[in-house]
């Protein structure tokens, strides 16, 4: 509760008093969950195409997927989707073939959560 009032030489004026609230300061959105490959379909010989999905938190804006190379994370998308469809993944018995470590993470105006990182295989070709 604050109160104000006007004085001047004259004198001064009789309070107005007001209960103010203030609104909370906005949050950075949780950790998305249970990031997982939820479909791969097989393109070519040693090539597959993958959807990477994730569980949408409530109050997140935008997702960031990221794909780990080896050396560095890789984006592979951003946008306010809850899912993201990758081709050109390599399968079977290629030299490249192996798990993918990818990770995701949720953002908004305050900030990004932390990061839910998984190793998913997307080698087996359908």
């Amino acid at each position: 509760t604050v109160r104000v009032r006007a004085e001047n030489a004259a004198g001064a004026s009789g309070w107005n008093q007001q209960t103010l609230y203030t609104t909370p300061c906005p949050e950075p959105p949780a950790t998305p969950g249970n990031l997982r490959i939820s479909s791969c379909t097989k393109t070519a010989p040693n090539t597959t195409t993958c959807t990477f999905a994730w569980d949408a938190v409530s109050g997140a804006t935008n997702y960031r997927l990221e794909k780990w190379t080896g050396s560095y994370w890789e984006l592979w998308y951003s946008g306010s989707a809850t899912s993201y469809t990758r081709s050109g993944l390599y399968c079977g018995s290629s030299p490249t073939s192996g798990p993918a470590t990818v990770r995701v993470r949720a953002e908004n105006a305050a900030g990004a959560s932390g990061w839910n990182q998984q190793t998913l295989y997307t080698t087996p070709c359908p």
